[in-house]
């Protein structure tokens, strides 16, 4: 009896690192648009302002 409590509890705490991971996979690829979205923003900026001071 104690090794399919150890086994089933080795189970859940596998499932619980794989949650964890996904959760954590998903916040690192919100980042990821974030900061894509942030360098086109500054890349737009940056054109705009070039395009103005050359006339």
């Amino acid at each position: 009896m104690d090794s399919q409590k150890a086994s089933f509890q080795a189970g859940e705490t596998k499932g619980q690192a794989q949650e964890k991971a996904s959760g954590m996979m998903e916040k690192a690829g919100n980042i990821a648009q974030s900061v894509k979205d942030s360098i086109q923003d500054v890349s737009h900026y940056l054109l705009l302002l070039f395009l103005s001071h050359r006339s």
